[in-house]
């Protein structure tokens, strides 16, 4: 019956879908709530439920074989979502050099090891659960009805998943954060969402694109997992329009992703690799940049925590 009702109603069909995972997911966090404290528990417990439920409608509408479908290799699926891989690394190591010291220099304390690991399969099970629905259950939907063999059709795939993964995001409002923080958040995830859709058209492996949402987020989130230092919804709610400034390089790399070449791999179903000696020479030059990056991220970040280090260094 939802078959039927996916490729009928294709647009409705993802709505209702998104709509019912969301009121799900928020219901059992009310009702979780009550017996658990621990906010990293609530969710986890929370999103084990909601996932019940999106496994059960991915089965039912015929999706099941995604789960295994065959992927177009793990260098080419690494190549493809190198981009997200350095934002997570760059977020990770911000916030190790930012929250992992003391005023006087001493290592921050860790939270308690049951707190940590639950944070770890918080980030896990919300790439899992979101991707499930997103790219696994309402970016095929939209395939079917628009068809990637088109140019057009992978486009409005990308962009209608997209858009739709960050109005959800508006529901955090119901956990007390702001407007202004849950609008950046929304339209932050829509270009995620966009991101991720056009990873997953290249990639065709819905595995890999949940554990990049999940580093993402762990590396976004690692001081309040790590330290305690902040809840989820607390850093979210401390979300300003500043953090808008990196968008136009998420549209540059959607872009670049979905350039006439790899447009036309998502519409054949196959590769059309570049010689070897230029992937060679690519991937040195890209790994050397990349652990570059990380060094001055990581310095930056330590005497933008630490500005008296600095000074004490120029006035010797």
């Amino acid at each position: 019956m939802l078959k039927k009702f996916r490729e009928k109603l294709p647009i409705c069909s993802c709505i209702a879908v998104i709509v019912s995972y969301l009121l799900i997911f928020h219901l059992s966090s009310i009702a979780v709530m009550m017996a658990l404290h621990q906010n990293f528990a609530v969710q986890l417990v929370s999103m084990l439920i909601a996932d019940v439920f999106v496994l059960a409608v991915f089965f039912a509408m015929g999706f099941g074989g995604v789960l295994v479908q065959k992927s177009k290799g793990i260098l080419y699926s690494i190549g493809t979502g190198g981009y997200m891989i350095m934002v997570g690394a760059v977020a990770a190591v911000s916030n190790l050099v930012m929250s992992g010291m003391t005023e006087d220099y001493k290592l921050q304390a860790l939270a308690p090891a049951g707190d940590i690991i639950l944070f770890v399969l918080v980030m896990l099970g919300i790439g899992f659960t979101e991707e499930l629905v997103f790219r696994g259950i309402v970016a095929n939907i939209l395939k079917d009805k628009f068809s990637v063999h088109t140019d057009k059709g992978i486009f409005l795939v990308t962009v209608i998943q997209g858009v739709l993964f960050g109005a959800c995001h508006m529901t955090n409002m119901l956990s007390g954060i702001g407007l202004e923080s849950a609008l950046v958040q929304s339209i932050m995830a829509s270009f995620l969402g966009m991101l991720l859709g056009a990873i997953y058209l290249r990639t065709n492996s819905l595995w890999f694109v949940m554990l990049l949402h999940a580093w993402n987020d762990f590396g976004a989130l690692l001081a309040a997992g790590l330290y305690g230092d902040n809840t989820i919804i607390g850093s979210i709610d401390g979300y300003t329009w500043q953090n808008l400034a990196g968008l136009p390089a998420y549209i540059v790399v959607v872009l670049i992703l979905l350039r006439a070449s790899k447009r036309r791999e998502i519409k054949d179903g196959r590769l059309y690799p570049a010689p070897l000696g230029i992937r060679i020479a690519k991937g040195v030059v890209l790994t050397l940049f990349c652990v570059g990056l990380l060094a001055l991220v990581a310095v930056s970040m330590f005497f933008a925590a630490h500005p008296d280090f600095l000074n004490g260094l120029v006035n010797r």
